[in-house]
């Protein structure tokens, strides 16, 4: 168990469908409200749903999640704990992203097409990150961490 982690309120979806388009915005985005889903969770979560959304397709599955972690431990430090629950978190979230997915599209048939898009690649990274030892996830993930910290 993570002792006591912070606990932050946050818009779960704040992805780019949710903001407006380049050529309509006259200043950067400097924030998001949304409280229509807004939930309480452990800080780890978030970092671990963002992490999630870098995997890539590239032979290095988990270097942009590394840079992602790593970035933000710098700025706001996770403890050895939430470091150790980061591959789980991730795992959870591709899982969550398959089966709402494919529920969805259960319920929805007309829109089956749209709800299912990104689901052959949330099942190829599921597959791949299976494929990697979790202590070897959690080792690099550390290790990311401790680089970043020596950079700083």
């Amino acid at each position: 168990m993570v002792p006591q982690p912070p606990f932050p309120a946050y818009p779960p979806d704040a992805g780019r469908r949710r903001q407006p388009p380049r050529g309509h915005r006259r200043q950067p985005v400097a924030g998001i409200i949304d409280f229509g889903d807004v939930t309480v969770t452990a800080l780890v979560s978030d970092v671990a749903i963002a992490a999630a959304c870098q995997l890539s397709g590239e032979p290095d599955l988990l270097g942009p999640a590394l840079d992602l972690i790593s970035g933000y431990h710098a700025i706001t430090p996770l403890t050895g704990g939430e470091l150790d629950l980061l591959a789980e978190l991730m795992l959870a979230r591709i899982l969550a992203r398959i089966v709402i997915s494919e529920w969805r599209a259960a319920r929805f048939p007309a829109n089956r097409v749209y709800i299912l898009r990104n689901t052959p690649k949330a099942w190829e990274h599921l597959s791949r990150l299976l494929s990697i030892p979790g202590s070897e996830i959690t080792a690099r993930i550390h290790g990311a961490c401790r680089s970043e910290a020596s950079n700083a």
